[in-house]
């Protein structure tokens, strides 16, 4: 006996290209660090030439021992 051929059922669901909740979440939270980013990157620009002026601009350490006398000395 042969098997009928199967018939493909054809579902009929739609896609929503709506956000869930959490979703819409993220995007704000994302947008407010942004926001945040933007408004403090004055801020990050001081820090950050800050830092890099030190590293470039730090003066080499100048180790001179100092001279000692040896012998004796005299009772003056």
């Amino acid at each position: 006996m042969v098997d009928p051929p199967a018939v493909e059922v054809e579902s009929k669901t739609v896609e929503s290209q709506t956000l869930t909740t959490t979703q819409w979440l993220s995007v704000i939270s994302i947008i407010i660090s942004a926001v945040g980013i933007y408004y403090k990157r004055e801020e990050f620009k001081k820090a950050y030439t800050k830092i890099k002026a030190t590293a470039v601009k730090a003066p080499p350490v100048d180790e001179k021992t100092p001279i000692k006398k040896s012998g004796i000395r005299s009772m003056d």
